[in-house]
């Protein structure tokens, strides 16, 4: 704790397109995909892995910690943006995440009894990411079809659907430049709607010591700090209309809680 409230301001973990591809592509997703061939793992194993094992550690939700299991924690995280998306969701379409990692939230969304007879879709910028994320939908029985897509390409082969509802988990955090281009590259897809779970920055701080560690925290790894002004902006430039904001909601690592935001795109 002292170590991190002392860092040093330039003391940062650069999030450059170089570096998280090198962290998510060769350091993460590759590695989970080599132990997948080596044997087979279940979801949850799977997760297990990401989150570094089934032991309880301390957890937040709101503003108070708990211990609890990393992948419990995590199927909260999953059942919490099903709850959300249930909310837009038509019978029927198509509900996408964009940014999927190991693909665990759009599959256990894909499993929930509510969105029987919909379509998935999840895409990655990272090749190992759907590999697994092919593998996750095959060992959980369950469609969802997968692509490359990456934010800072103006052209994408990944199509969405027209009206479906979009899902970022820890996605915006790593995409520099959260800018009208990027709203208006979104909109152009003709979504219905959003959620998101993402740490946001000015939701962290006030006079507790968590709240100091929290941004800390932030700042020591370079998160993006312009995802909740990049949605007001959004919203005053007319693309969006923010339809529910929920604070700190859960933090797998308590320092760094995500919150739950909903949208619709006009």
């Amino acid at each position: 704790m002292e170590r991190l409230l002392n860092a040093r301001t330039n003391t940062l973990f650069e999030k450059t397109r170089s570096s998280i591809y090198r962290e998510y592509e060769t350091d993460k997703w590759a590695a989970i995909w080599s132990d997948i061939q080596s044997r087979r793992l279940s979801l949850d194993e799977i997760e297990s892995l990401q989150f570094d094992g089934k032991e309880e550690i301390a957890i937040s939700m709101r503003s108070e910690l708990y211990l609890a299991a990393p992948i419990e924690a995590r199927k909260v995280l999953a059942a919490l943006v099903a709850d959300k998306v249930s909310v837009f969701h038509e019978p029927g379409s198509t509900v996408a995440e964009l940014g999927a990692g190991t693909g665990a939230i759009i599959a256990r969304i894909a499993k929930d009894r509510r969105f029987v007879g919909s379509e998935f879709a999840a895409a990655d910028f990272s090749h190992s990411s759907i590999k697994v994320i092919d593998y996750v939908a095959r060992a959980e029985g369950v469609s969802i079809r997968t692509g490359l897509f990456d934010f800072h390409s103006e052209t994408n082969e990944f199509r969405l659907s027209a009206g479906c509802t979009l899902v970022f988990s820890f996605t915006m955090a790593y995409i520099q430049g959260l800018d009208e281009k990027f709203w208006t590259r979104l909109a152009a897809t003709n979504p219905g709607a959003m959620v998101i779970a993402e740490p946001i920055y000015q939701f962290y701080g006030g006079k507790s010591v968590l709240g100091l560690l929290r941004r800390r925290y932030y700042e020591a790894n370079e998160y993006n700090k312009e995802i909740l002004p990049s949605i007001e902006d959004a919203e005053r430039n007319g693309f969006v209309a923010v339809t529910g904001v929920e604070e700190n909601v859960i933090g797998i690592n308590p320092l760094c809680p995500v919150s739950l935001i909903s949208l619709r795109f006009k």
